[in-house]
């Protein structure tokens, strides 16, 4: 189990529909990019939150490792 970064859960890319986790918030555009790229479709707020976010924080994701401490 990962914690942090942005996850597209259940990717429809890949073929088993696996998650895919990212630790930029440029990646994850990406991503969301090639989604619509193969027609699927991609809410406008999640792409312009991103946006907001990178803009005000930066692209970098940091790992939430404050959860390696506590039990699941």
């Amino acid at each position: 189990m990962q914690y942090g970064g942005l996850e597209c859960c259940g990717c429809r890319l890949k073929g088993d529909f696996s998650s895919e986790v990212y630790w930029t918030r440029s990646k994850m555009l990406g991503h969301l990019q090639e989604h619509t790229y193969v027609g699927h479709t991609v809410p406008i707020h999640a792409v312009l939150r991103i946006i907001e976010e990178r803009n005000r924080l930066g692209d970098d994701l940091e790992p939430d490792l404050s959860m390696l401490n506590k039990r699941e």
